[in-house]
């Protein structure tokens, strides 16, 4: 059953299509025996109850008179991956310009409502942007569609932003039951590690890394974590130079390890290693910040200051500022 169910969807993904949110939704009228059915298989999605959700849209989606067949298929029927405003979107967000992908994806979708694609670049600049609002358009679509990975990934990505990591799990999970992903066991792992369960952490987190082994994957990152806090600092960092070997630069990568050279009481590593990212992130707050930690731990007050007043001026965020005016006041009374 689940394996037909996937089929059946992977043809109408393959087409897929929808309209714009600011358009007349496509199902529409449905009878009441049908719109009952969607409701019901919604209800058992939550409860977990996948086999037999998989039972009630099928039976939706198999009867050749359906309201709800007839409408899938022009849900899913027109859309073009290789558009030119939808590729320039995806180009945007790939560059983390995640305002003007917003306003791309807009634009192209007042002129040409029903393209899947764009619609889904669009859940993704907003799961940047406007997280309770990525939560509400993919909820649209997960409502008629509730196994569309593509939309259950871009809402765990927004529900892990607002910190609703147990409903971030559960869209993994969701996703998981009918596409193993590394993406989806990196979401639910790194919420499983801010929720205190290292265990169910490092084994999605293991498994993330098992189908995307390359270096450039932030599980690694997520599992250097789960290691440091074991204080298994071998680990540790080489989890931290598998993704450094594969490409990856984030900035929390140089943070990580400068923790662990502190750890191992090793404070001239841990300064290079500030170094070194600052030449990659010039205005990263929390690299000044973390540098001037390090000076702070070896008494050094006026470095420390230096690069705690340039983490104020790159931060963004109030409570970060507030973070840092704190230090700085712990530095001063050195």
């Amino acid at each position: 059953m689940k394996r037909i169910y996937c089929l059946i969807f992977a043809v109408m993904l393959s087409l897929a299509s929808s309209l714009a949110f600011s358009q007349p939704w496509p199902f529409t009228g449905l009878p009441s025996w049908e719109k009952t059915t969607l409701n019901e298989a919604n209800r058992l999605f939550a409860f977990g109850k996948y086999d037999e959700a998989n039972e009630a849209i099928q039976s939706l989606y198999e009867d050749t008179g359906s309201v709800y067949r007839k409408q899938a298929k022009i849900f899913f029927s027109s859309a073009d991956l290789n558009l030119p405003a939808v590729s320039e979107t995806a180009v945007l967000l790939e560059n983390g310009d995640f305002e003007k992908a917003l306003q791309t994806a807009d634009s192209f979708l007042k002129e040409n409502p029903g393209n899947y694609y764009a619609l889904l670049l669009r859940a993704e600049a907003l799961s940047k942007l406007n997280p309770n609002k990525a939560v509400e358009e993919c909820s649209r679509v997960l409502y008629y569609v509730p196994v569309d990975t593509n939309f259950l990934r871009r809402r765990a990505t927004a529900y892990s932003s607002l910190g609703m990591y147990a409903e971030a799990i559960n869209d993994c999970t969701l996703h998981l039951y009918f596409a193993d992903d590394d993406f989806a066991h990196y979401c639910r792992g790194n919420a499983y590690r801010i929720l205190g369960d290292s265990a169910k952490a490092k084994k999605d987190l293991s498994d993330s890394i098992r189908l995307n082994p390359n270096g450039c994957n932030p599980a690694y990152l997520e599992r250097a974590i789960i290691y440091y806090e074991a204080e298994d600092f071998s680990k540790a960092k080489s989890d931290c130079e598998a993704y450094a070997k594969g490409g990856g630069k984030d900035e929390n990568l140089f943070i990580i390890l400068v923790a662990v050279h502190i750890a191992e009481d090793d404070y001239a590593e841990a300064l290079e290693v500030c170094d070194k990212g600052l030449r990659l992130h010039h205005h990263s707050s929390k690299i000044y910040k973390t540098r001037g930690a390090v000076f702070f731990a070896m008494e050094q007050k006026e470095n420390a200051l230096a690069d705690l007043n340039k983490a104020l001026e790159y931060a963004t965020t109030d409570s970060e500022r507030a973070e840092i005016q704190a230090l700085i006041q712990k530095v001063k009374g050195l």
